[in-house]
């Protein structure tokens, strides 16, 4: 014998058909853990300890601000989606760079980034007029 649905049932299914079309929640602020893949398991990293990411084929390597390396298995694209937006920023089709750790804009030397600690990154051409811009608003 089939029972009949209660009756809030109704006002359930539609809020929920109403809320799948709505944009997904911002990913998690500056400074909260980001969970990766790696090859025994699971690693939580602070986002704010990250300076920068490179993609290597199906893997992303992530570099920290404490010199440590890790070997991702997710496309750097993926973990693009995941960042927060304004303190992370795709410099160029292979790496993506937080923001917070930019330490000088290098026009003359090919347009590139320093880090702190000294690293340089690349970034693309196409993509130095966007890099000022986001620099400006931080």
């Amino acid at each position: 014998m089939n029972n009949p649905p209660p009756p809030y049932a109704d006002g359930i299914l539609k809020m929920h058909w109403a809320d799948a079309g709505k944009a997904m929640p911002p990913p998690a602020m500056h400074g909260s853990r980001l969970v990766l893949p790696v090859s025994d398991g699971k690693l939580y990293v602070d986002t704010h300890a990250i300076l920068y990411l490179k993609a290597d084929r199906n893997y992303t390597h992530v570099h920290c601000d404490d010199g440590a390396k890790h070997l991702v298995s997710t496309h750097l694209h993926a973990l693009e989606k995941r960042l927060p937006v304004p303190h992370f920023f795709r410099c160029h089709h292979s790496y993506l760079v937080n923001l917070m750790k930019v330490e000088k804009l290098l026009q003359h030397a090919g347009h590139r980034i320093q880090l702190a600690g000294g690293e340089t990154i690349a970034v693309a051409r196409r993509r130095w007029a966007a890099l000022q811009a986001v620099m400006e608003q931080l």
